[in-house]
């Protein structure tokens, strides 16, 4: 970490402050974790619903229980969010 600060003070960057509140990032961490959780990928059957693209926001409708997850249409990607 400060080699960092140092490079960012070398290139006369600004260092942004502390971090008074350390808890934050590790609230942040476990929200991504419960997110990642919830998300499906291709291939999967996650089941009859409307399923966002997590690269491109591109949108997947799948009408049946038993319809399996695409790469995205528009982008190929392959995890997705309901």
């Amino acid at each position: 970490m400060i080699e960092h600060i140092n490079l960012l003070k070398e290139q006369g960057l600004p260092v942004p402050p502390k971090n008074p509140d350390p808890k934050i990032i590790i609230k942040e961490a476990v929200h991504l974790n419960e997110r990642r959780k919830k998300m499906s990928t291709t291939g999967e059957k996650p089941g009859k619903g409307t399923y966002t693209c997590t690269n491109c926001g591109q949108i997947v409708v799948l009408d049946n229980d038993t319809d399996t997850l695409p790469p995205c249409p528009n982008c190929s990607g392959t995890e997705y969010t309901p």
